[in-house]
């Protein structure tokens, strides 16, 4: 076993143990004392960090130092210097430090650690700054009280962004609605945390492709709340019903009066809700007394119910509101506790309402009131006063009356429109007005309907529009009334789809909103098939998933192609990280081993991010479409994978979008890449029903059943299988699609319906039909058809017009192909897995076993305890 050492010197260890032995020798006798005084608004700063956008910018931070101080940064991750800070060092005094950016035209964040020193005193701020197309928030964390309130975010972006709740916390973060899209600042309602303990919740700031995440943490603790904090008692007295909200063991204080006194509960009885008998008033003044609940081990935790009761002349309503479901005359009784005669007193506006003579039997305290006929077809309000006949005690009752009953219906109650569209006129019988939106109301004062609409939103809505259908089955059509409101006239559009739709259209009836319903059918149209497409946001999703697969396998490929040294060009490289790759000298410290590593799961994250949106969100899709929409995200992701297997010999294999790589052993190759059997099956029987692409992002999302034909042909190579990859790679061959030197599929750096503006500068992942021929000849070879093989060798090395012409010659089979595989399918990533495959690597680069796999990245060993590294390394 190879062991790797961080100092490759015998002189450097004699060096360093000199230079301890000096440090120890050389103490401080007395500690330097310097330091820095932070104003609050730099403290801010520092706490939270810096975050730029994309564009250029500085910040200023104002200090106070007692001594000399300096400033040291960390080295960046690519090297570069994207960031000055001036001036970097100073003396005792008020200090002016400027952070200044350079625009980021990269589409990867970065960051950089600044560190204010003076004496013993550290300082670090982290200053970070967004790629293209960012958002950017002001704080990725926010504490709430207990008692919940409003909390707002401040969002920086160049992009249209939308804000969603993790839908654990749904319950109690909820936005509060904003207007339009370019509002800076979004707000959210947090509920009061009835729980003893901390709870954390995420809401994502999002344009659909990009996310930052604000984490909200709300304090726990003990609860006493009151549903109510007073009560009102009549003189008379009666036994009052608490009900109390708290999650620790309470107590109960109660006043030093001898007028309240605790009911005794009956077994069953909740433990939170409480009975207390209120005693009669004799006197002529009211009164009021606190009963006090609190948590027993914490008195500063409490809630208070104040009663109040009336004097002994006192007038109450038992039920303060009355609602008459009917029109017409009316006699209805209501409790009065009073001890006094009272006088009826209706508004002026309200002389329908009386007292009725009609006591039948009046008891005490019994009011019998009479509502006159509402003849017309509107509800109505009215008040009453009752007021004492010989003190000023009164209280009021409210009344709603409903109005005459209405009623609204339609000639007919269905129609069919012809696939070619048309016009019709459907005859209306209403005894009031109507209109093709619901009617305002008039509802008993505090009756449900009266509430204003939820404000919540779904979160699903920036997801939408990933996907579309074209010919989608949908009825178009505009209904109006006639300028007389006797008729419902419709003008249907043509028929959209091969499919049968309907629709039903409504009206409305004022004062009740009775509604007439009609249902409008329409015939197919045969000629317009109705087929799943990438819509507007689906584009740019799957553009930049693509973007990102582009660069994570341009990375993989270029240190493929290096690695196995397939081209003289890349063997001259003098770049110095091109040489541990042409020499096989890779360690686990290798940066740009690592920056592939990444790239390649920041790619798979990207496209098990789409998937999500699409199975979660996407409810508008069949149950088959977004199935096969998964299939075909997990076809892109098996590419990477391919690619990963063949360098590292193993990954951690993800199926779920995971922002941060979670701690789990690695999966072996074979493994792997099996999970993708299936996928890929149903990916290519999917993809064999369609019909051409019209469009760049179309034809990429859905390419032909031929890529996944070969991205399974792959697979059954590498598992040993080659009869399998035998029989598709025959199905490319048998559509007599391609000739050798054609694309089966490729990816641009930016690939959705945009043409570069120099394409000679845009590098390309591509897919080759030269290598269907040549996995055809190994395939053949394997199975003992060396005819066979022969014939798909000789087609791909005679198309080589830069080569002699093709000749069989007295060299090994695999040996000849593996030249023509080096020269015909270079920079496609797949020569060092052949080479492997075949049992050839180790002699054609002259290599030992264990570097025939990349060193897995040092970074990913100490994130992942679970990973372990590959042997020889």
């Amino acid at each position: 076993m190879k062991i790797k050492s961080f100092v490759k010197e015998p002189l450097l260890i004699v060096s360093y143990i000199t230079l301890l032995i000096a440090c120890s020798d050389n103490k401080v006798d007395e500690q330097d004392t310097t330091t820095i005084n932070l104003p609050p608004e730099t403290e801010a700063i520092f706490e939270k960090g810096v975050n730029f956008t994309e564009a250029s910018g500085s910040q200023q931070l104002s200090f106070t130092a007692t001594g000399d101080w300096n400033i040291t940064t960390a080295e960046t991750r690519s090297g570069e210097t994207w960031y000055r800070v001036h001036p970097s060092s100073g003396g005792a005094g008020k200090a002016d430090v400027s952070i200044l950016v350079e625009e980021n035209t990269g589409y990867d964040n970065r960051s950089v650690a600044i560190t204010i020193n003076a004496g013993s005193f550290k300082k670090t701020l982290m200053v970070s700054q967004k790629q293209k197309n960012a958002l950017t928030i002001t704080s990725d964390r926010l504490e709430v009280e207990q008692k919940g309130g409003q909390i707002s975010i401040e969002v920086k972006a160049n992009v249209e962004y939308r804000t969603v709740v993790a839908s654990d916390c749904q319950s109690w973060i909820v936005p509060v609605p904003t207007r339009g899209l370019s509002t800076t600042t979004t707000s959210f309602k947090v509920e009061m945390n009835e729980g003893r303990e901390k709870r954390e919740g995420e809401v994502y700031i999002t344009d659909g492709i990009l996310t930052e995440v604000v984490k909200v943490y709300q304090h726990g603790g003990s609860i006493v709340l009151l549903n109510e904090n007073e009560y009102p008692v009549g003189d008379k007295g009666e036994t009052i019903k608490v009900d109390l909200r708290s999650n620790c063991t309470y107590d109960v204080k109660m006043p030093d009066v001898d007028w309240i006194q605790e009911a005794n509960m009956s077994r069953g009885m909740s433990s939170h809700t409480l009975y207390y008998t209120i005693s009669p008033n004799e006197t002529n003044d009211s009164r009021q007394a606190k009963i006090i609940f609190f948590d027993k081990e914490n008195r500063a935790i409490a809630d208070t119910l104040v009663v109040l009761q009336a004097q002994k002349d006192a007038v109450i309503i038992s039920h303060k509101s009355i609602e008459l479901n009917t029109p017409n005359d009316s006699v209805f009784a209501i409790d009065v506790n009073t001890n006094v005669n009272v006088e009826v007193h209706p508004a002026d506006t309200c002389q329908w309402i009386t007292e009725s003579t009609d006591t039948r039997g009046m008891q005490i305290r019994k009011v019998y009131l009479k509502a006159a006929k509402n003849d017309g077809l509107s509800a109505r309000r009215g008040r009453v006063l009752l007021k004492s006949k010989t003190s000023n005690a009164c209280d009021t009752l409210k009344i709603w009356q409903a109005g005459k009953p209405t009623s609204v219906s339609l000639e007919q109650t269905t129609c069919t429109a012809p696939k070619e569209g048309g016009t019709f006129r459907i005859k209306i019988d209403a005894n009031v007005d109507v209109r093709m939106e619901k009617w305002a109301v008039l509802y008993p004062e505090g009756h449900p309907s009266e509430a204003p609409p939820s404000s919540y939103v779904d979160e699903e809505y920036y997801y939408t529009n990933l996907f579309k259908y074209e010919n989608k089955p949908e009825l178009n059509y505009q209904a109006t009334l006639s300028d007389d409101g006797k008729y419902l006239d419709l003008v249907v559009s043509p028929a959209s789809s091969s499919q049968p739709v309907s629709a039903t259209v409504t009206i409305y009836g004022a004062y009740e909103n009775k509604e007439a319903q009609l249902t409008l059918n329409q015939d197919p149209d045969p000629t317009k098939i109705t087929r799943l497409v990438l819509d507007s946001n689906g584009q740019q999703f799957f553009s930049a998933m693509l973007i990102a697969s582009y660069d994570a396998l341009q990375k993989m490929y270029t240190q493929e192609a290096l690695y196995a040294r397939t081209s003289e060009t890349v063997t001259s490289s003098p770049y110095r990280w091109n040489l541990d790759f042409l020499n096989h000298s890779l360690d686990a410290s290798s940066s740009e081993v690592g920056s592939a590593w990444n790239a390649a799961y920041k790619a798979i994250n990207y496209i098990l991010n789409f998937k999500h949106a699409v199975t979660q969100y996407s409810k508008q899709l069949s149950a088959t479409d977004v199935s096969a929409i998964s299939a075909l995200l997990d076809m892109q992701c098996s590419s990477l994978y391919f690619e990963m297997v063949s360098l590292w010999g193993k990954a951690v294999y993800i199926d779920t979008y995971t922002p941060d790589l979670v701690s789990r052993p690695a999966t072996s190759k074979n493994e792997l890449l099996r999970n993708y059997i299936n996928p890929l099956v149903a990916a290519r029987e999917y993809l064999s029903t369609r019909v051409a692409e019209t469009t760049e992002s179309n034809r990429y999302f859905f390419p032909s059943q031929d890529y996944p034909s070969l991205l399974l042909a792959r697979i059954y190579m590498e598992t040993g299988d080659f009869s399998k990859a035998k029989e598709l790679l025959v199905s490319v061959v048998n559509s007599k699609t391609y000739q050798p030197g054609d694309y089966l599929y490729k990816l641009y750096y930016s690939p959705m319906d945009q043409t570069p503006v120099n394409t000679s500068d845009v590098a390309t992942v591509y897919y080759l039909y030269n290598e269907v021929l040549l996995n055809l000849a190994e395939c053949e070879y394997h199975l003992g058809n060396s005819t066979k093989a022969e014939e798909y060798l000789h087609t791909v090395a005679a198309a080589d017009l830069g080569s002699p012409a093709y000749t069989r010659t007295a060299d090994g089979f695999i040996n000849r192909l593996a030249n023509t595989w080096k020269s015909q399918l270079e920079g496609t990533g797949t020569y060092f897995a052949f080479l492997k495959r075949n049992g050839i690597a180790e002699a054609a680069l002259n290599i030992p076993d264990w570097r025939l796999v990349f060193p897995i990245p040092i970074n990913q060993i100490m994130l992942n305890p679970q990973m372990s590294q590959n042997s020889g390394y």
